[in-house]
């Protein structure tokens, strides 16, 4: 956090959360109720992000709430494509989208040296979704050791 005063300061994060998901069924295009195939897919979400963290109060044990805009960075890839769906599966695709985040944490900070608990409600998707996409949002727990002040 970058102090703009006593109570507020500016955020800059990059994270990575990853995600598998198992046993996604590929069906033929043209005729929906035809099983082609099951593959395995995992996400890597990397959002870059800013914005700001407003403290509610500041004592040996501080509590705050941040809000952040950023960029999303989704990698997607594909696992154990059985023969008859080669060619046709994709293996890795990277989209884009603007995310946000809003979230509530508190520090200990023992001199210089801390530690930090926030809680995070992510929508990786906020803008830039095809109509046929669904919204992203999923919650965050982030655990940090805080070295130096904040």
């Amino acid at each position: 956090m970058i102090p703009a005063s006593e109570q507020v300061g500016i955020t800059v994060s990059a994270t990575a959360h990853r995600f598998e998901q198992m046993n996604i069924s590929v069906v033929d295009p043209l005729r929906p109720t035809v099983v082609l195939g099951n593959v395995r897919a995992a996400q890597t979400l990397v959002p870059l992000s800013g914005g700001i963290e407003w403290r509610l109060f500041r004592l040996l044990l501080s509590l705050y709430v941040t809000g952040e805009l950023g960029y999303n960075l989704a990698f997607s890839t594909v696992h154990d494509v059985p023969a008859a769906l080669q060619g046709r599966v994709s293996g890795a695709e990277t989209t884009g989208r603007i995310s946000g985040n809003v979230g509530i944490g508190t520090d200990l900070m023992l001199g210089s040296v801390g530690a930090d608990v926030c809680l995070r409600y992510n929508h990786l998707n906020l803008i830039g979704r095809g109509m046929s996409e669904a919204e992203q949002t999923f919650l965050s727990l982030t655990l940090a050791i805080v070295l130096g002040t904040k």
